[in-house]
C-alpha cells in the first residue's frame, strides 16, 4: 500500500464510521461513539492490506464499527456471572406477592408467586448443574462462558439448556392441565 492510500483509508474510514454510528440514538452508542469510531478506524488502518479495492474502505470500516458496537453492547448489558456453587434460591429473586402479576400457561392465568415456587421446585429436583446453567444463561452468560466455567463443550451446554427448558415447560404445562394449582382468576 502506498502512503497516499494509507491517508485516504484513515480519512474515509473516520468519516464513514462516524456517519454510520450516528444511526443509533441509544445512550450507550451516543456516549461511546468517538471511542467506537476511533477503534474502528485504527482497526481498518491496521488491516488496510486486506482491502483489495480502495473503494471498499467505507464498507470495511462500517463492518468493523458494527461488530465493535455489538461486542461492546453485549459486554455492557451482560450481567456479572455468579459462581456455579451458588444455590438456586439465591439466584431467583422472589416476586413481591402484592404485585399480582400473572402469566399465561396453556391459556390459563397463573400467578407469578405460584410460578416461581414451581420453577424453584423443578430446578431443585433436577440435575443441579442444569438448573444453574439455565439461570446463568438467562441472567446474561453466553454458552461459551458457561462451557469455559464448567469444563463442558459448548454443544453440551446448549443440550443441557434445551433439555432443562423442555422439562420445565412440560412439567409446568402438565401441572396446569391437571389443575394442581390455585387458579389466579378464581377469586
Amino acid at each position: 500500500m502506498d502512503e497516499r492510500f494509507a491517508g485516504e483509508v484513515w480519512g474515509r474510514s473516520w468519516h464513514e464510521t462516524r456517519r454510520f454510528l450516528r444511526r443509533w440514538s441509544d445512550t450507550f452508542t451516543a456516549a461511546s461513539r468517538d471511542d467506537l469510531a476511533a477503534d474502528a478506524v485504527l482497526e481498518t488502518w491496521l488491516r488496510q492490506d486486506h482491502i483489495a479495492e480502495p473503494a471498499r474502505v467505507g464498507a470495511y470500516a462500517r463492518t468493523i464499527a458494527r461488530r465493535l458496537r455489538a461486542r461492546r453492547m453485549d459486554q455492557h448489558v451482560r450481567l456479572p456471572m455468579l459462581p456455579l456453587e451458588t444455590e438456586h434460591a439465591e439466584l431467583l429473586a422472589a416476586p413481591d406477592p402484592a404485585d399480582e402479576v400473572h402469566f399465561r400457561v396453556l391459556g390459563e392465568a397463573v400467578s407469578s408467586g405460584w410460578l416461581w415456587e414451581q420453577v424453584e421446585q423443578l430446578l431443585a429436583s433436577g440435575p443441579p448443574l442444569s438448573g444453574t446453567l439455565l439461570l446463568a444463561y438467562h441472567g446474561g452468560a453466553s454458552c461459551r462462558d458457561l462451557a469455559r466455567s464448567t469444563a463442558l463443550s459448548v454443544e453440551a451446554v446448549k443440550m443441557r439448556l434445551h433439555r432443562t427448558r423442555h422439562r420445565l415447560r412440560r412439567v409446568l404445562e402438565e401441572r396446569v392441565r391437571t389443575r394442581v394449582l390455585p387458579r389466579a382468576d378464581a377469586r
